[in-house]
């Protein structure tokens, strides 16, 4: 075949690529591999040839590696003199984590265990809560919608208004000095998620804009989905979203602003 502005001995770049991919997959592996044979390492233990695959190691097994690096050279071997001596130093001295505070048994395996005294668990580990809450029916109808006493937000109670957390709370004080008509919603709105149906529980609602307001500090699959399946008008606010929001409340009451929440009555 002519060659027409190809040089070497191929006829296209396609095929000189071809064969240089050949060369470098298949046969310089092969050669490499057989130079290597020729003059293999040896382990420095046992002198055994270590692979090809394996040629960095210095060792022929973890074994070797092992008994050549103790300091008698992989030669020392307790005795049972010995392991019993050792094992005797450690039920004396080791050291035992303290059992503090006081003792409870388990609802469900009655197991004994042990908990702070202001701790109110009444099981031992998080299957037997689970079987306990299966059982009891503890959380049926308490799943879904904002509840003022849970969590761990720097939630609480601003002019009668709760607040789920430090955002929802700056939300709240842009909204109400600034006279734009809200309310906490208190409406579910079912959605499917992982094959099962839940509540979702939007945290505000504006009035004259008919629309719901979500304050979220991170994305999830789960609020794609509430968002997504949402009948009506939602706005989900990221903290992009309420950067002038932050920006108006912090300058009028210092970052501190979470001190404006009504104080906790005395139960």
């Amino acid at each position: 075949m002519e060659q027409i502005g190809y040089k070497n001995h191929f006829c296209s770049n396609k095929c000189s690529r071809s064969h240089n991919q050949n060369l470098w997959k298949n046969i310089l592996p092969l050669q490499r591999k057989e130079e290597y044979y020729k003059n293999p390492k040896k382990c420095i233990l046992c002198e055994k040839i270590i692979p090809y695959e394996k040629k960095k190691n210095v060792y022929c097994s973890h074994q070797c590696g092992s008994l050549y690096t103790q300091k008698d050279g992989g030669n020392h071997h307790w005795s049972d003199e010995n392991k019993k001596k050792m094992s005797e130093w450690g039920k004396k001295y080791a050291y035992k984590v303290p059992r503090t505070g006081i003792e409870k048994v388990c609802d469900i395996c009655k197991q004994v265990f042990y908990v702070q005294k202001s701790s109110k668990k009444i099981c031992c580990s998080r299957d037997c809560t689970t079987k306990w809450i299966n059982k009891t029916g503890y959380m049926k109808g308490k799943t879904g919608g904002y509840r003022p006493h849970s969590g761990t937000s720097k939630k609480g109670w601003y002019k009668g208004i709760f607040c789920g957390s430090s955002w929802e709370l700056a939300w709240v004080i842009y909204y109400l000095e600034h006279n734009i008509p809200f309310r906490r919603n208190n409406a579910g709105f079912p959605y499917e998620y992982s094959g099962k149906t839940k509540k979702y529980y939007p945290d505000f609602y504006l009035i004259d804009d008919n629309k719901y307001i979500e304050i979220k500090n991170y994305y999830t699959a789960e609020v794609g989905a509430k968002t997504t399946q949402f009948p009506h008008k939602l706005d989900v606010l990221y903290e992009m979203d309420l950067r002038g929001v932050f920006e108006y409340v912090i300058q009028k009451y210092g970052k501190d602003y979470i001190r404006l929440y009504e104080p906790k009555k005395s139960s």
